[in-house]
């Protein structure tokens, strides 16, 4: 999937920084829809993660507690027997009390990590973010109109995508996705 539907250098970087020995957080950024938590998922799965924490804005925690889970992550070597991953996803909605602090802590010990964390953002210099901006970051773009037919024409009629063609255009496969996954279950 990383491969047709684009950005195929970028998920290279960003496999070459999850294989590293030492683990440095990493800043993964694009637009809305363009693939990055999918991509992000299906690489640390193919790298043998069998263990990924997800962890959004939309799942309830407070800022005290985000700031304690990403701190945990960064120090715990708990993780030899089963590789483990932090996955930091649509880190513009964090509470903004949150946010310096777990770029402090990353920032504090970008060269120990005990686990990989993957952040990822619409865009790293956006000012609800800037927080980030001196991490490595990699950034995708939205893939092509004709790499969004190939990859979902493989799982919907092909008329069904044709009828989705606008999103096709926006490259916006999120959204795509959604569309298809509807029209597939309202007939």
């Amino acid at each position: 999937a990383l491969e047709v539907l684009g950005n195929a250098k970028a998920w290279r970087v960003v496999a070459e920084r999850l294989c590293a020995s030492v683990h440095i957080p990493l800043v993964v950024d694009g637009p809305v829809g363009c693939g990055k938590t999918m991509g992000v998922r299906q690489l640390l799965a193919a790298l043998g993660y069998t263990s990924v924490v997800e962890v959004d804005a939309t799942d309830g925690r407070s800022a005290t507690e985000l700031v304690r889970l990403v701190s945990w992550y960064r120090d715990s070597k708990n993780h030899r027997e089963q590789p483990m991953a932090l996955l930091l996803d649509d880190f513009e909605g964090f509470p903004p009390t949150a946010k310096p602090e777990i770029a402090r802590l990353l920032r504090a010990s970008s060269s120990t990590l005990a686990v990989p964390i993957v952040i990822t953002c619409h865009h790293a210099r956006a000012p609800e973010v800037a927080v980030l901006r001196d991490l490595p970051r990699v950034r995708l773009y939205a893939p092509p109109a004709r790499a969004c037919v190939a990859w979902f024409k493989e799982r919907f009629p092909m008329a069904w995508v044709q009828r989705h063609s606008a999103l096709c255009e926006l490259g916006d496969l999120r959204r795509l996705r959604i569309g298809l996954e509807w029209q597939a279950a309202v007939g």
